[in-house]
């Protein structure tokens, strides 16, 4: 199999890809984000609005999901999907967040809503950065909860 750029996202993914089997998966994470002194971090798997999501990406994302760091940081998993303008430093409309279930609440399942826990729309750029910042997660939570 050739590299491809548009698929294989780096160099080193196509080489695992090209010579290992089937059954392994490899994952790009976009973001992974922790604050000392926080309760959650975050791991991040950015798709543009027209990507498609993969049942095996949200299955590999519930198993970081809510697991607990050797310093008591819980993790939680999102998917976020967003246009970024790079030029105008902002994210273009509105972002969608879904928020991953934890692997043993899905380990059988087979439909991508089911590994959703929740789900949040932001449309400032402002509350995207706040919503991925350890610090405040919460309060972003707490701001937009009657919107859904």
């Amino acid at each position: 199999m050739d590299y491809k750029e548009d698929y294989h996202n780096n160099h080193l993914n196509w080489l695992l890809s090209n010579n290992t089997d089937a059954k392994r998966s490899i994952m790009d994470i976009d973001g992974f984000i922790t604050k000392i002194g926080q309760k959650y971090g975050f791991m991040i798997d950015h798709k543009n609005n027209n990507d498609t999501v993969s049942i095996n990406t949200l299955r590999q994302l519930s198993k970081f999901s809510y697991l607990t760091l050797n310093d008591n940081t819980i993790i939680k998993s999102f998917i976020v999907r967003c246009t970024i303008d790079e030029k105008e430093n902002k994210m273009v409309d509105h972002a969608t967040i879904y928020e991953i279930r934890n692997y043993k609440k899905v380990i059988d399942k087979k439909e991508k809503n089911d590994f959703i826990e929740n789900t949040y729309t932001l449309f400032e750029t402002r509350e995207l950065i706040d919503f991925l910042s350890p610090e405040k997660h919460n309060q972003l939570i707490e701001k937009i909860k009657d919107r859904f």
